[in-house]
């Protein structure tokens, strides 16, 4: 009884992370940009690529985070959306500040990996019902 319970609750918190990415991506969609509110104090990512996941999955970023209190780690997190001239990316659970890519990244097209990302929000989003 517990477990199923705790089950429910997970699922309930899982689903309300994917409306919040959803209705950020909307937002983004209408012409909405992070701004100094949202991109204070968050990692830093640099030596990053992005890699292509197939159809119906996101693609993932790769890089070195930078965070404080100063602290270095690898991220590796599905990208919804990302903005090289404006040096931010919206990650699954975050907003981060981009900086170089590593040299002999792949190319790629921001509303390709925005696209792969709703699309793969909404998929997840019926198998959360």
């Amino acid at each position: 009884m517990i477990y199923h319970m705790l089950a429910r609750a997970e699922n309930l918190i899982e689903r309300a992370s994917l409306v919040r990415a959803t209705s950020i991506l909307d937002l983004l969609a209408a012409g909405w940009r992070p701004g100094y509110d949202e991109l204070d104090a968050i990692p830093h990512v640099e030596q990053w690529t992005l890699l292509p996941r197939g159809e119906g999955r996101p693609h993932y970023l790769i890089g070195i985070a930078w965070s404080l209190p100063v602290k270095r780690q690898v991220m590796i997190s599905a990208v919804l959306a990302i903005d090289r001239a404006a040096h931010w990316a919206r990650v699954w659970d975050e907003w981060i500040v981009i900086g170089d890519q590593i040299d002999g990244a792949l190319p790629f097209d921001a509303g390709e990996v925005q696209q792969a990302g709703y699309k793969w929000l909404l998929a997840e989003l019926r198998r959360h019902e």
